[in-house]
């Protein structure tokens, strides 16, 4: 059985191939993000149609199927980043758990900046949102950019909330396994950050193409003789962030202030209520294996 949705697509160049990556899927008020993917199969029928079917999984070994036919469905929009949003169809769409998803505003991504109290009214009184150039896991820097970081979740206030966005109460390590057995596994220290310092956070809508692409893991099931399946990994799924130039700001409309601390279930929200960004950077080709980096 198929229900309609619509779906946020990019194809990504690798030296090794291409691969279409459904960055985000919409059904009704809600949004999923991809933690595996299934390689796509994409067949051309003739110059004017195209059929794409994709492997989408929101948890592990709980996968969909996203149907995506040219001649049936519908061209949404194309965004500036390469990527474009169509009307699709999702087959055993009963497996992307409410769980794992959040809301949206036509196509707009709800989510939150996590910041403390002390600091928002400093944030709306100047209409600005610094970025960081530290990387995900906040123990290496970038130097060519910087970002300004968003959840999918109002709150921090377990210690699972603080591993989900690679952050720790305890600067815990992690750990990333390869395939390749001889590369053993590369441990990640988390700096370690108090929950009590995040008690606030900002809520805004964001365009998806302002998003920077998840890092991807290509696995091989046989290497390890655990099987022979090939997929991708998507990091970071409950991690957003916008690249800037170093040192670079987001600016935020006021307006937000209100909106930070209601229920907007069903809540009309004007078009001036959006993040503006400037001096943007778009990562549209990735290579390689990426970690958490």
């Amino acid at each position: 059985m198929y229900i309609e949705g619509y779906v946020k697509v990019q194809s990504i160049v690798y030296p090794y191939g291409k691969q279409v990556v459904p960055q985000f899927l919409f059904i009704g008020d809600r949004v999923w993000r991809p933690c595996s993917l299934l390689p796509a199969v994409v067949s051309k029928i003739t110059n004017t149609r195209t059929v794409a079917s994709i492997g989408f999984e929101s948890e592990m070994n709980q996968p969909c199927w996203i149907k995506i036919d040219t001649l049936k469905h519908r061209l949404v929009r194309r965004y500036d980043d390469g990527s474009a949003l169509y009307e699709c169809e999702i087959k055993d769409a009963e497996t992307l758990s409410p769980e794992f998803s959040f809301r949206h505003h036509e196509y707009r991504l709800r989510l939150f900046h996590h910041t403390n109290s002390e600091t928002v009214p400093m944030i709306f009184s100047s209409g600005e949102l610094r970025s960081s150039s530290s990387n995900y896991e906040g123990s290496t820097h970038h130097a060519e950019r910087s970002f300004v970081y968003f959840t999918d979740f109002p709150s921090l206030t377990t210690p699972e909330d603080f591993l989900r966005v690679a952050m720790s109460d305890k600067g815990r390590m992690l750990g990333l396994e390869y395939d390749q057995p001889e590369f053993g596994v590369e441990i990640l220290k988390v700096p370690e950050r108090s929950m009590g310092v995040m008690d606030a956070s900002i809520e805004l809508l964001v365009e998806p193409e302002l998003i920077d692409p998840q890092p991807m893991l290509y696995h091989d099931q046989r290497i390890r003789k655990e099987g022979d399946s090939l997929y991708w990994e998507l990091m970071h799924k409950n991690i957003f962030r916008i690249p800037v130039e170093p040192g670079g700001v987001i600016f935020v409309k006021e307006q937000l202030q209100a909106i930070a601390d209601a229920d907007v279930r069903g809540l009309h929200m004007p078009d001036s209520i959006l993040a503006d960004v400037v001096n943007l950077f778009y990562t549209t080709q990735l290579s390689g294996f990426l970690s958490f980096g």
